[in-house]
């Protein structure tokens, strides 16, 4: 269940670089 949230936080990280 964690492994979603990894993913979440590493697609709302790009967004945050933009």
């Amino acid at each position: 269940m964690k492994e979603r949230e990894r993913e979440r936080d590493k697609r709302q990280g790009e967004e945050k670089q933009l």
